[in-house]
């Protein structure tokens, strides 16, 4: 039996036949209003329409006091309602069957005159996202674009959508995304490669193997994750270092299901696919398919259905800070940037700001400047290869230091040679030269001490040594419980790479 995904009062109460009733007699009254509309009608719409952009001017004003800042591009906002437009549950056993309802998450843009921001040299004036990201046009239609700016929807509910189980495959993210090969990026990969190639021969060791794929997947949480992870890189990563950067061209670092697909879809949508999933609990969710689907909301799994196969964890990892960037989040923390930044290599650093800038302001929030931000990063670094390379300064650092037979404690000591109780540049650099780093630059060392330092006065204090050089899966042996809370608001990479 044909169902139909709109907003339902009530729809986890209510059966098959109830529903389309709801959907039927909703429509006709629709048709209804629609073909019967008075001129008085009209009248009344006008000047609810002006009233409300009155009030809206009013409301960036108070924003503006309030703020103490200035609001950029003040916009005049379409007010015109947008009715939620129904569409057969079933379809989504099929995937050209959505091409009509969800589109890439690459096509978003809040006004075409977006292009006009950036120079016209650029061929794409999109940013472009993973393709299993996707938007339905309930949530935005993209026919908004070609009128007026509109005031966007937070991106609450997110469906995590899989068209056929059977078809679905794990397979290295540049198969999906495409190959991606920065001017310098093998120069930074080498760079990243030996700083953790600590004996200098060539390849990486188990323990070496470990401490990179802490960098390139930060999520992991446990000793027996990272024994596991660090089994899939081993293969590449103990061969020369053309392997390595083959093995990361390609993004096998990184393993995704191909046929699995992540949509922003409005409350009205999400409702409804819940309530069918409800009804249809004890039997495939689409009889004659093996279509599989959850619902997300943030970080928590909402719902799912009978059958549903959980994604790889760094995909849904992805996945969802890439929706909290075209929700214009500020604050990220420090363990995802290289998962966002794998995500938006393809788009430039300034395509970035305007995207993030003018997707901003079509919100209901605070204007603040961004560049204060730890979302700064994702906008202002290139690609991953830059996140990677510093990650792994700070990790060879780590392990220069317990190969010395030091604790953290013995090394901030060891290296304050004017006993300040500080530290500074000078300090940390013959400090590192001391423990074995041989190829230590001192513009690494400056890297370093500008993402340690918190202060900003150029020297380095204890509780922010300990803090940025600890290894979050050996935290408990370091750091105590009220240090450890601080953590994850210290842990900030620094802005500029």
């Amino acid at each position: 039996m044909e169902m139909k995904v709109r907003l339902l009062d009530g729809a986890e109460e209510k059966g098959v036949a109830q529903i389309e009733e709801e959907l039927l007699a909703r429509h006709e009254e629709s048709l209804s209003t629609d073909n019967n509309f008075e001129p008085q009608e009209q009248e009344q719409e006008q000047e609810q329409t002006k009233e409300q952009e009155q009030l809206v001017q009013i409301e960036l004003e108070e924003e503006a006091q309030i703020e103490g800042e200035e609001v950029p591009n003040k916009k005049k906002f379409s007010l015109k309602k947008q009715d939620s437009v129904p569409w057969n549950f079933d379809h989504l056993a099929k995937q050209a069957s959505m091409d009509g309802k969800f589109y890439p998450c690459s096509n978003f843009e809040v006004y075409k005159e977006i292009s006009s921001l950036l120079s016209t040299s650029k061929a794409n004036k999109k940013l472009q996202f993973p393709p299993y990201l996707l938007m339905s046009e309930n949530y935005f239609n993209r026919v908004w674009t070609l009128s007026s700016h509109r005031r966007l929807k937070n991106i609450t509910v997110v469906l995590e959508w899989i068209p056929a189980v059977s078809q679905m495959k794990l397979v290295p993210n540049g198969e999906l995304e495409g190959v991606y090969d920065a001017p310098d990026r093998s120069q930074r990969l080498m760079r990243t490669f030996a700083l953790h190639d600590a004996n200098r021969d060539g390849s990486l060791n188990e323990a070496e193997i470990k401490s990179f794929a802490k960098v390139v997947n930060p999520i992991i949480s446990t000793v027996d994750e990272l024994n596991d992870y660090a089994k899939q890189l081993s293969p590449a990563l103990s061969a020369p270092m053309g392997d390595a950067d083959k093995f990361m061209k390609t993004g096998s670092f990184m393993k995704v299901h191909k046929g699995r697909y992540y949509v922003a879809v409005e409350l009205a949508e999400a409702e409804s696919i819940r309530a069918i999933m409800h009804i249809r609990e004890t039997s495939a969710v689409i009889q004659g398919s093996d279509c599989e689907m959850a619902l997300r909301v943030g970080p928590t799994l909402l719902d799912e259905s009978k059958g549903f196969v959980r994604s790889p964890a760094i995909q849904t990892a992805v996945a969802r800070q890439c929706f909290r960037f075209i929700d214009s989040d500020h604050y990220f923390d420090a363990d995802v940037t290289g998962f966002l930044l794998t995500a938006l290599h393809f788009a430039p650093p300034e395509l970035r700001a305007a995207f993030y800038d003018e997707v901003r302001t079509c919100r209901r929030r605070m204007q603040k400047d961004w560049t204060l931000m730890t979302v700064a990063k994702i906008i202002k670094t290139p690609d991953e290869y830059h996140h990677f390379e510093f990650e792994s300064l700070i990790s060879a650092v780590r392990v220069a230091i317990r190969n010395a037979g030091l604790k953290l404690l013995d090394a901030y000591r060891l290296f304050d040679l004017n006993h300040d109780g500080l530290l500074d540049c000078s300090e940390i650099y013959s400090g590192l030269l001391w423990a074995g780093m041989k190829d230590i630059k001192p513009d690494m060392v400056t890297s370093l001490v500008k993402y340690i330092d918190k202060t900003k006065d150029g020297r380095v204090r204890y509780r922010d040594f300990l803090i940025a050089l600890n290894d979050p899966l050996e935290l408990e042996e370091f750091v105590p419980e009220q240090v450890r809370a601080l953590c994850p608001f210290f842990a900030l990479s620094p802005l500029n790479p």
